[in-house]
C-alpha cells in the first residue's frame, strides 16, 4: 500500500480526450517519505512486471533526502497552480539530489503529460515503476502516456496492472474506456466507463466520454473481442477477428461535410471490401486490434492508416489534383525544417492580443478583421476567430501559451509581420502559435490573414501558383485550391503520413 498516493489524476487522464477538465485535489506530500527500492523483478518485457511464477523480494525502505523532499513538494505546489514547466524544473532538482525519489519521478511524469510530452512522460513513469512496481499511480501514468503515443495494447496492459494493484481505481477503468473508445470498440468502452462511474459517480470527463461512446455520431459499435490479457503477462497481439466499419471520404470538402467515395478498395492482409454509395465500408479482419488498412480509389492518392486514427468516423482520401499542393505544404522539406509533418489545431485556439506597443488604430483594425472570420476557411470549417480576443498587457510565457494564438507588436519586425505555430511534443497537434507585427505596421486584411495561415499548419511560402497557400487575396480570401488543401489538413489525423 502506498504511503502517499498521487490523488485526483482524472483531469490528466481526461486530457487525452477532454478539454474542460477540473483541477487536481491536493497532492501534498507528508513530512517523511520512504519509497521502496526495486524488488528482484524481470524488466525485459514491461517495467515492474515480475517474471511468471516469480515472487518479488521484500522491499527495503530507503528514506528520501530532505532536500529532495523540499524540491518535490515545491514541484507539486507548482503543478497544482498549472505551472507545469516550472514544476518539472523542481522535480528535476529533487531527482538531482536523490535519483530514487520516485514521487518526484511521478510528478515529473504527470507534468510532462500535461504538456503532452508523452514519450518523456513514459520514461519518467517507467523509471518510477522500476523503483516501486507496486505503485498504481505510476502504472496509471504509464497507461496514459502510452495512450498518448497510440500504443494501445501496452496502454491497456498498464491500466489493467493499475487495477490489479488497486481494484477501486476509477481512473484506470476510465483509461480502459479511452483505449476502447480510440479503437471504436464502443460497447467495451461503455462497460469500462460505467465501472469508472460506479467508483466515482461525480467524475465529469468520464460522464462525458460515456455519453459519446453511446452516441453513434461519435462511436460506431463493434463486436466484442477477447478479454485483454492479465497485466502480469506481456500483452500479445490479438489475432481474433474483428469487424471494422467506417466511411471513405473526399478530404477536400469542409469538416463534417462527409462527401463519400463509392467503390474505394479497403484491404487488411487477405481481407478486402469496397465502400458503398455513401462511402460506408465494413471489413472483417484478423490482423489485430488496430490493423493498418490500405485504401485506394480512382482519382485519389493511396492511403495507409489504422482505424484508431479515423477522423469523424472515416478515412479522408486526398484527390490527386490536390495532392501536390498538400505535399508541398505538409511534407516538402524546407531548409529550416527538413522534416515537415502535418500539423493542425485539434481544439479552438484562444486569441490573445498584447496591447503593449500597439496603437489604438492597429487594435481596432485587427479586431474588425478577425471578426470577418476567414480563419474558419483556414481550418476546414472547424474553428473560428469571431469570439472576442483576450486583451492583455504582457505577453504570455512558457506553458501559459498553451492553446493560445498570441498576437503582439514590437519594433524592428519585418514588413508584413512574422507568424508560426509550434507542436511541443512533435505530435502534430499545435500547442501554441504567435504573430508579431511592427509597431508601425499597417494592419490590413492581406497582412493579417497571410500571417494567420502560418499559425494553422506547417507550411511556409510555397511559391508555386496556384498553390501558394500563405498568400491570400487583398481582402484575405483564400484561393480555391488553397482552401481545399486546408480542408484536407483539417480532415486528417495529426502527423498524417504521405
Amino acid at each position: 500500500m502506498n504511503a502517499f498516493p498521487f490523488v485526483a489524476t482524472g483531469f490528466l487522464l481526461g486530457l487525452l480526450l477532454c478539454a474542460g477538465c477540473s483541477s487536481p485535489q491536493s497532492a501534498t506530500l507528508p513530512p517523511t517519505m520512504t519509497p521502496v527500492v526495486p524488488p528482484d523483478v524481470n524488466l525485459s518485457a514491461t517495467p515492474g512486471v515480475p517474471a511468471p511464477g516469480a515472487s518479488a523480494a521484500p522491499p527495503t525502505e530507503v528514506p528520501i533526502k530532505p532536500e529532495s523532499h523540499t524540491f518535490a513538494s515545491k514541484g507539486w505546489d507548482l503543478f497544482e497552480q498549472g505551472l507545469y514547466a516550472e514544476a518539472i524544473r523542481e522535480f528535476e532538482k529533487a531527482l538531482s539530489v536523490d535519483p530514487n525519489n520516485y514521487h518526484a519521478l511521478k510528478g515529473k511524469g504527470f507534468s510532462l503529460q500535461r504538456l503532452r510530452r508523452y514519450p518523456e512522460a513514459l520514461k519518467a513513469f517507467d523509471t518510477a515503476i522500476s523503483l516501486n512496481p507496486e505503485d498504481p499511480d505510476s502504472w496509471l501514468g504509464r497507461g496514459i502516456a502510452l495512450h498518448g503515443i497510440e500504443n494501445y495494447n501496452a496502454s491497456m496492459e498498464a491500466f489493467e496492472h493499475a487495477i490489479a494493484l488497486d481494484p477501486g481505481n476509477s481512473e484506470a477503468w476510465g483509461g480502459k474506456g479511452n483505449v476502447y473508445f480510440a479503437l471504436m470498440m464502443c460497447r467495451e468502452a461503455i462497460e469500462a466507463y460505467d465501472r469508472a462511474l460506479e467508483l466515482d459517480p461525480g467524475n465529469p470527463w468520464v460522464g462525458d466520454r460515456r455519453a459519446k461512446a453511446g452516441n453513434p455520431s461519435y462511436c460506431s459499435p463493434r463486436p466484442t473481442v477477447p478479454a485483454t490479457p492479465k497485466a502480469t503477462t506481456p500483452a500479445p497481439e490479438v489475432s481474433s477477428s474483428r469487424t471494422i466499419s467506417g466511411y471513405i471520404y473526399d478530404c477536400s470538402y469542409p469538416y463534417r461535410t462527409n462527401m463519400g467515395i463509392e467503390g474505394a478498395l479497403v484491404q487488411s492482409g487477405d481481407s478486402s471490401t469496397r465502400s458503398g454509395a455513401s462511402g460506408f465500408f465494413n471489413l472483417t479482419t484478423v490482423s489485430g486490434l488496430d490493423p493498418e488498412l490500405k485504401i485506394t480509389a480512382p482519382g485519389f492518392h493511396p492511403y495507409n492508416e489504422v482505424p484508431s486514427r479515423m477522423v469523424n468516423g472515416g478515412f479522408h482520401l486526398i484527390p490527386e489534383s490536390v495532392y501536390r499542393g498538400i505535399y508541398l505544404v505538409v511534407w516538402n522539406p524546407e531548409e529550416s525544417n527538413p522534416q515537415n509533418w502535418l500539423r493542425k489545431w485539434e481544439e479552438q485556439t484562444q486569441f490573445v492580443i498584447v496591447r503593449t506597443g500597439a496603437s489604438q488604430k492597429q487594435l481596432d483594425s485587427l479586431l474588425a478583421i478577425l471578426s470577418a472570420d476567414k480563419y474558419r476557411n483556414m481550418t476546414g470549417g472547424r474553428f473560428s476567430s469571431v469570439s472576442p480576443p483576450l486583451m492583455v498587457d504582457a505577453k504570455p510565457a512558457g506553458s501559459d501559451r498553451e492553446g493560445k494564438t498570441v498576437i503582439s507588436f514590437a519594433p524592428g519586425i519585418e514588413f508584413g509581420g512574422i507568424g508560426h505555430s509550434e507542436s511541443w511534443d512533435n505530435s502534430g497537434i499545435i500547442s501554441t502559435a504567435q504573430i508579431t507585427w511592427d509597431t508601425n505596421q499597417e494592419i490590413a486584411p492581406t497582412f493579417v490573414w497571410h500571417e494567420m495561415v502560418h499559425t494553422v499548419t506547417t507550411g511556409g511560402h510555397i511559391n508555386e501558383w496556384p498553390s501558394v497557400v500563405s498568400e491570400v487575396e487583398a481582402n484575405g480570401t483564400l484561393y480555391p485550391l488553397d482552401e481545399k488543401i486546408f480542408n484536407c489538413i483539417y480532415n486528417s489525423p495529426p502527423r498524417r503520413s504521405n
